[in-house]
């Protein structure tokens, strides 16, 4: 069942009391961070087209919300590689969605693309997130704004863990494919 994630004050992607934001809500089902965009003239770039790195920047909260679902940790970019496929139209329902592919100690791999409601892809990224470690995360969690829809710290990481220790137990200690 998806659920909604907590969000911060501050954050340029999720911030709500960043008034030159964008207040994005993000959502989690099973093995991905989601979210519904409908971008408007605020995140343009060209006349009718969005702006790349609007486009950047959400998908790199979002693939490391996929790292963090999968891990327990938050974690910071080390690397972002992104492929505009198609220009992105506003006023268009878009989905973008993040899974994390693969683990190795502390740097997590991740895939994120936007599409529309027809599956058309217009976006696909991958990125390197190498973790802060779990006490900065309990840090961070205490700061984060959750509101009652959404998926509680512990919930989330409860949520995963199963399915963590699922595809990490290998021979090679955590460095298997999610």
């Amino acid at each position: 069942m998806p659920r909604k994630l907590p969000h911060s004050h501050t954050c340029f992607v999720c911030g709500e009391s960043n008034p030159k934001g964008l207040n994005v809500r993000f959502f989690a089902d099973d093995h991905s961070a989601y979210v519904p965009l409908l971008l408007r003239e605020e995140q343009m770039g060209y006349p009718g087209i969005a702006h790349g790195g609007v486009l950047m920047s959400i998908l790199d909260e979002l693939m490391g919300w996929a790292a963090t679902m999968q891990t327990g940790e938050f974690s910071v970019s080390a690397e972002i590689n992104t492929r505009f496929l198609k220009p992105v139209p506003l006023h268009t329902p878009l989905t973008a969605r993040a899974q994390m592919t693969q683990r190795r100690g502390r740097v997590w791999y991740t895939h994120g693309e936007i599409v529309d409601e027809k599956g058309t892809v217009y976006v696909r990224a991958t990125g390197k997130y190498v973790s802060i470690g779990k006490e900065r995360t309990a840090q961070i969690l205490q700061m984060m704004i959750h509101d009652p829809d959404a998926v509680s710290p512990q919930e989330l990481i409860q949520q995963f863990q199963a399915d963590i220790e699922d595809r990490t137990d290998g021979p090679e200690g955590g460095d298997n494919n999610v």
